[in-house]
């Protein structure tokens, strides 16, 4: 069942900028995301940009979503597509937000994965539960094949900007960890390889080519980097590229002609290639909290971290990358990707601990 609300009803807006000791009025109400809401100028948060908070999921006693991998925002050509809870996804437009149940048994660690034709695929863990959609989002069906016990991971459609049938799923459970679907998540077979087990994945891209000549890109939790180049059917080491050399692994996307990788500490290391026939160089993170995604959008890298600081930089291959700050999101819990979309920029809180769903941002650049 499907739930549309008013833009009035659930859509409150909030301006972030520098804290002021006026006297508030009214109109200068914040609201924090953990259900709190407060007045300007009564703490001492420091914040520039312009964030919405578009869309608030849930209420005391909702079914949060903790233990995240972060894999629980995406989009499609029509829709940003972010798990409201553990039972709902958030559909937003740009204009209207949609609450729609999708059908899988509730676990707090979940994936969401969405390509630009429309399809979206969830994955519990534990009991794992798939289920997909080609609506983008508004109808929910069973996938088959897809095995049970798992803890979770990460996915990916194939294709430039995701336009492939094909999808690999790569697991952060010890044994067989890479799953391919080559119908669009309707069923899943485990891919045979000596060097597609025994991995806690973290990360996973493609360089959007098309047929067997397609590249991914696998990194675990400990840094180790595997590469496919028959489109997700065999893997091996990725000799050329290297392992991160930070040793611990936490997101990879394939954006502006290069695979970026990011590592989990703090004030770590950004990691790009061209290609698996080109060694990583790596740079030093804007930020010293831990990173939690990279995108590119109209001539930018974006980069966010888990406490919700969105960086921007026009070159990351330049010898000494310049970062600016366009925004800062409200540091309520921990942050996931940023997701550029019709000329803005979303991020989601899950809310975990405080079982309260999760909040969608929009911030406009």
């Amino acid at each position: 069942m499907s739930v549309t609300y008013s833009i009035l009803g659930i859509l409150k807006k909030l301006v972030f900028s520098a804290c002021t000791n006026s006297t508030p009025t009214d109109g200068d109400v914040w609201y924090d995301s953990l259900g709190l809401w407060f007045r300007r100028g009564s703490n001492s948060r420091n914040l520039t940009g312009q964030w919405e908070t578009k869309v608030v999921k849930g209420s005391v006693g909702s079914a949060g979503l903790t233990g995240q991998s972060c894999s629980l925002l995406s989009k499609t050509s029509s829709n940003v597509i972010g798990l409201g809870d553990q039972t709902n996804v958030i559909r937003y437009s740009g204009t209207a937000a949609t609450i729609t149940a999708h059908g899988a048994t509730g676990n707090a660690n979940m994936t969401l994965g969405a390509r630009s034709g429309g399809t979206v695929i969830i994955q519990t863990a534990g009991n794992s539960v798939w289920r997909y959609s080609t609506d983008h989002g508004a109808t929910w069906n069973n996938t088959s094949g897809g095995t049970t016990g798992l803890s979770g991971g990460v996915m990916c459609p194939g294709g430039a900007n995701g336009s492939s049938t094909t999808w690999i799923y790569a697991t952060g459970t010890s044994g067989s960890v890479v799953y391919k679907s080559t119908n669009d998540g309707q069923s899943w077979s485990s891919v045979s390889s000596a060097y597609a087990t025994n991995l806690l994945s973290a990360g996973i891209a493609n360089n959007g080519s098309f047929g067997g000549s397609q590249v991914w890109i696998l990194i675990s939790t400990t840094g180790i980097v595997r590469q496919s180049t028959d489109d997700g059917a065999t893997w091996a080491a990725a000799t050329t590229m290297g392992n991160l050399s930070a040793g611990t692994g936490k997101f990879i996307n394939y954006i502006n002609g290069y695979f970026v990788a990011l590592d989990n500490t703090g004030g770590g290391l950004i990691y790009y290639s061209p290609n698996t026939s080109t060694a990583w160089t790596s740079f030093k993170s804007p930020s010293m909290s831990q990173s939690a995604g990279i995108f590119y959008d109209n001539g930018m890298y974006i980069f966010i971290d888990t406490s919700g600081v969105i960086y921007t930089c026009p070159d990351i291959t330049a010898s000494s990358p310049d970062w600016s700050i366009p925004c800062k999101a409200p540091s309520v819990n921990q942050y996931c990707e940023v997701v550029p979309f019709s000329g803005k920029y979303y991020t989601m809180d899950t809310l975990g601990s405080s079982n309260l769903g999760s909040v969608l941002f929009q911030y406009i650049p």
